[in-house]
């Protein structure tokens, strides 16, 4: 700077500048973002769940179930318990329902009854009860039990029959019934009388593989069938005189082929 003539210099000294106010409405990161509401998760189901199991209206064979539902729904249910004999009886019910009645029971019997619910493939449950059936009225009377077969089983096999045996566990049939297939596969029946345990089957082929059935007859039910395998011998593996015909009489009018062997070399023959 030029002041008449001379030269003059002015120092500016570093002053300190003014800070700048903050500004409240500027922000230099923004604030995340928040949702306002959480997401719900979806809550399952509530597993449904039986309540008591009650029998009334008992008589000598039958009695009636009720139960009752605590909470959902089930796709059915199954009725469980054993009968006068020990063995397991099952009896499936609709979901809908909430009673059910139980026949041919035994009269002075006491039953155990599980009732399961059945919701998807779980099986919950069970509620039980138990109920005795009342004794069998004056004058009437009770139902026989059902007969039911034992085990047949196959004996004395020749080449060309075989002797069939079997039992009976309860009660009584009035009849048999025997099935089975010849060589040709042909279907062979053979009426059996109620009282007897055994047949003789004939006419069978040599070497062959028979399978038996055996039915039981009883007021026009046929019941069963038990079975039994069994292999004819080879022809000439063995030959069994008839029990009618004794040695004493055997003669020329009344000849009967017997099998021998001979050991060493045959009479009349060169060597």
């Amino acid at each position: 700077m030029t002041v008449g003539n001379r030269e003059c210099g002015i120092l500016f000294a570093d002053m300190p500048r003014p800070k700048a106010a903050p500004n409240p409405g500027c922000c230099l990161h923004p604030p995340l973002s928040v949702p306002t509401t959480a997401r719900q998760k979806e809550e399952p189901a509530p597993q449904p769940s039986l309540g008591e199991l009650s029998a009334s209206d008992i008589t000598h064979n039958s009695t009636r179930l009720s139960w009752t539902v605590q909470a959902g729904d089930f796709d059915s249910f199954l009725l469980q318990y054993k009968d006068a004999e020990g063995k397991p009886q099952a009896l499936p019910v609709d979901g809908g329902s909430r009673t059910v009645t139980v026949t041919n029971l035994t009269p002075s019997h006491r039953y155990k009854f599980n009732l399961y619910g059945v919701s998807g493939r779980k099986r919950l449950g069970p509620v039980s009860t138990d109920a005795v059936t009342a004794v069998v009225p004056w004058g009437e009377e009770v139902p026989t039990a059902q007969p039911r077969l034992g085990k047949l089983s196959a004996s004395d096999v020749t080449h060309n029959s075989t002797l069939l045996s079997w039992t009976v566990q309860a009660g009584n049939f009035d009849s048999f019934l025997l099935q089975y297939k010849d060589a040709e596969g042909k279907l062979q029946a053979l009426p059996v009388d109620g009282g007897s345990r055994t047949v003789t089957v004939t006419n069978l082929a040599p070497s062959q593989t028979y399978k038996f059935n055996l039915y039981g007859i009883s007021s026009r039910k046929r019941l069963g069938p038990i079975s039994t395998d069994t292999v004819t011998g080879a022809w000439g593996s063995q030959m069994l005189l008839p029990a009618h015909v004794p040695l004493s009489c055997l003669s020329e009018s009344a000849p009967v082929p017997l099998p021998w062997t001979v050991h060493g070399p045959l009479y009349g023959a060169s060597p």
